[in-house]
């Protein structure tokens, strides 16, 4: 009989109830569409690299080689990225505005030469 009662994962247990508690409330708050596959599908995206970062803590906590850099190196790497999505998203921008020019100056100078 005393093993029944330390058997039991309470932990787990209240973990899980907790989510339950946190899923329901949103379900209901948002109208159900918190549930949608497309917001579900969002939400593990955007869960993705937080979680694989977690991952790579866990070993290195597991193995006890506690590395504190990992989150400033993070940070460099995300600011590092939004500069150069910035810089290319202009030079894209920039690249598609002078093939427009191009395709512009084509269209004027056939017409100028199908005039004559």
């Amino acid at each position: 009989m005393n093993n029944l009662k330390t058997s039991i994962p309470w932990r787990a247990l209240t973990l899980l109830g907790a989510f339950l508690l946190i899923w329901i409330i949103f379900t209901a708050t948002t109208g159900g569409t918190f549930v949608t596959p497309r917001n579900l599908s969002l939400l593990l995206r955007q869960m993705s690299c937080t979680s694989i970062l977690a991952i790579g803590m866990v070993l290195v906590i597991v193995c006890a080689e506690i590395d504190l850099s990992v989150g400033a190196m993070t940070g460099f790497l995300g600011a590092l990225s939004a500069i150069l999505v910035r810089e290319n998203a202009g030079r894209s921008a920039s690249k598609n505005a002078r093939i427009k020019a191009r395709k512009k100056d084509k269209k004027q100078t056939s017409t100028i030469f199908s005039e004559h």
